[in-house]
Parts: structure tokens; sequence; C-alpha cells
């Protein structure tokens, strides 16, 4: 359930329209398909629409295909290793995400100048800086033994090539479960 809490907790940020583009299929075929996308349809308003699109895949030729037919902002989210501590060596009690969450902008097809370029990473650092913010908000109001975003938040640019000639910023950070496993 680790990934899809991910989906549900990022889908509040970007437009609607732009998370359910991930849902390709009216119903899938995998138990739980629909209970996630009806969560997604009945969240509220987004808090930062000015996000047209979120990406999320392992599939890396449909996230490039998607990225490259965006014209506008969007997000990005990446997650990696999971580690966990045994003190006990009995259960896992600590278990840690990896996770990136980018906000870029698609500048392939644009002849943007250096300067329209800056504006654009100051806006996207702004939207990472603010989605952290929201991130430790949140983390303050619900159950003390999950967090989105243990201590230390790392931001740093996107390297265009790597992100198909989009620009902007990311965050990674350690998401953090307490239970025994």
């Amino acid at each position: 359930m680790e990934i899809t809490d991910v989906i549900k907790y990022f889908a509040k940020f970007p437009a609607r329209a732009g998370v359910l583009k991930n849902f390709a299929r009216a119903a899938g075929t995998i138990d739980g398909y629909a209970d996630l996308k009806n969560y997604i349809t009945a969240l509220p308003s987004p808090l930062m629409p000015e996000i047209t699109e979120l990406v999320f895949s392992t599939d890396e030729k449909a996230v490039g295909d998607r990225i490259r037919n965006i014209d506008n902002y969007f997000m990005y989210i990446e997650y990696g290793p999971i580690t966990g501590e045994h003190p006990d060596r009995v259960r896992l009690r600590r278990v840690s995400f990896g996770l990136a969450v980018y906000v870029c902008y698609h500048a392939n097809a644009r002849n943007l100048d250096s300067m329209e370029e800056a504006l654009i990473m100051d806006n996207c650092l702004q939207k990472v800086f603010d989605i952290a913010a929201q991130m430790i908000t949140d983390d303050n109001l619900i159950c003390p033994h999950t967090r989105f975003a243990e201590s230390v938040l790392n931001f740093s640019p996107v390297e265009p090539l790597l992100m198909y000639q989009s620009i902007g910023w990311g965050v990674t950070f350690k998401k953090a479960n307490n239970l025994v496993l």
C-alpha cells in the first residue's frame, strides 16, 4: 500500500484532470483500481492547479512520451529503496521509503531565453518549497507513526537531459513508518 498511499497524497496538488490521465482504463483488472480512481476523483479542489499533470510510472517510455506532450508545469514522482530497521532481530520496526518529487516545466518545444528559464526555475522552486511546507504541516496533523518527510529534505535542480528537456526543481526525502511487520 506504500506506493498507492504516495499517489493518494500527492494527487491533491496538481489539476485533477492531469492526475486522472494516469488511469488509462475505465475499469482496471487489478483489485483496488476502481477504489483508487474513485478516491482521486473525489478529492477536493487541487492545492496547485497550475501544475497541470501528475506523472507517475515505472515505464520509462510511457514517462518520456507523456512528458514530451506536456506544455506546462507538471509533477513527477519517483520512488527509491525501502529500508527497514529490526533492532530486536525479530520484526521490522521502522520502514523508510525513498521518494523524490519534481516540479518541472517542459521547455523543449519553446524557444526560451535565459531570463525566461530563470523565471520558470524560480516558479518551480517555489512550488517545490510549498509542497515541502505542506508535507511538514500534514506531518504535524496526522498519526505520529507515519511521517511523509523525515528530518532531511534535499532540494536540487533537474537535469534537463534526464527529464526529457524539462527544467525545474526536485526534493528528495524519506517517508517513514513506525510499524511492526
